[in-house]
């Protein structure tokens, strides 16, 4: 299961992924896009690393993204050969009023779509992700209501609606194991030790997921997380093997590398992963929200993506001075695999 996770993977896009970085011609389409319907959300995260962008659009009225300009993008990216949609945030994707409609159109477009959500509301639109998703992840980081509380600044009640709601949208696909259901945990201080690890995977496998992913906070909301990542992950790893049934990915460390010299001098995600967000703005990364290529609201999608001024400022960017690269992995995959071609494709 750990292959989805595979640096090689990008080989499965080299074409593709030499051709976006030619400097003529027209770009093609992202591989991949983050379409993010609303910043709003009805939780508050005291690590939510995008917080301050969020803050920034919901003050500035420029919080949701219209539904006619989300189709306009989506049709575009049809369009252009993207093969996924990734609804997450931003906000939470399931407060937008036009969520359901828009995961169908996404869905009958051919796109693979994932969805990321804090489960809250999964229940109003259960008959659409069970339809139209591939691939739900529920960001819940806690294995009680306190720790919700903590980890998530919600109401006191607010886990146990999200754990009947998860347990809920299982039961309702049935047999037919799709969509893809999982849940998400964020290791802290608050939840890392052995009596909040072992609860919430008993949960997880009672609620009949398909996978638990555990990551710690980032390096930039070290405030969260002051014990040593590799003696929690194999705390992770010694507890899953009471379950042997539930499938536990136990992720990288993210941002480790943010003070050091990284091997790849230019963000190949600029070229080739599309971000747009619930302000309309197409920018180069989840975090680099203030690297602007263009909004949508001004340009079709097509017309931001296939610019002059995309590649500048994705040439522009400079890996090292980031404050913390989400696309590190990729990134370096791509500068082995496919400018460095360390693989020999010819040669498989």
């Amino acid at each position: 299961m750990m292959e989805r996770y595979s640096e090689l993977r990008v080989l499965r896009w080299y074409d593709r992924i030499q051709a976006s970085l030619q400097p003529e011609g027209d770009a093609p389409g992202p591989i991949r896009a983050n379409l993010d319907l609303t910043n709003l959300c009805s939780h508050a995260c005291p690590w939510c690393e995008p917080l301050d962008f969020r803050k920034a659009t919901i003050a500035g009225n420029r919080h949701t993204l219209p539904k006619d300009i989300a189709e306009g993008v989506l049709s575009d990216l049809r369009e252009m050969d993207c093969r996924l949609i990734n609804f997450s945030g931003g906000g939470e994707p399931t407060l937008h009023r036009d969520f359901g409609p828009l995961l169908e159109t996404a869905h009958r477009h051919g796109f693979r779509t994932n969805v990321i959500t804090h489960g809250g509301f999964i229940d109003r639109w259960t008959d659409y992700l069970v339809d139209c998703a591939d691939h739900i992840r529920v960001s819940l980081d806690s294995s009680c209501d306190a720790e919700h509380r903590q980890m998530h600044g919600s109401k006191s009640g607010e886990f146990r609606r999200v754990v009947g709601n998860i347990r809920s949208l299982v039961k309702a696909r049935g047999d037919k194991r799709s969509p893809e259901i999982g849940i998400a945990y964020i290791v802290a201080d608050c939840n890392r030790t052995y009596y909040s690890i072992l609860p919430f995977l008993e949960m997880a496998q009672e609620c009949g997921v398909d996978f638990v992913h555990f990551r710690p906070v980032s390096e930039q909301t070290r405030q969260f997380m002051h014990g040593d990542w590799n003696a929690a992950s194999a705390l992770i790893a010694h507890v899953a093997k009471k379950f042997p049934r539930l499938d536990v990915r136990i992720l990288g460390k993210r941002g480790n590398d943010v003070f050091t010299q990284r091997e790849f001098d230019k963000c190949y995600a600029a070229y080739t992963l599309a971000v747009i967000g619930a302000n309309g703005d197409v920018s180069a990364c989840c975090d680099q929200r203030t690297i602007v290529f263009g909004s949508v609201h001004e340009k079709r999608f097509r017309d931001i993506w296939q610019s002059q001024e995309h590649r500048k400022k994705a040439a522009a960017i400079v890996p090292r001075l980031c404050r913390i690269c989400l696309m590190c992995d990729y990134n370096r995959a791509v500068r082995k695999y496919v400018v460095g071609n360390e693989a020999l494709p010819e040669m498989l």
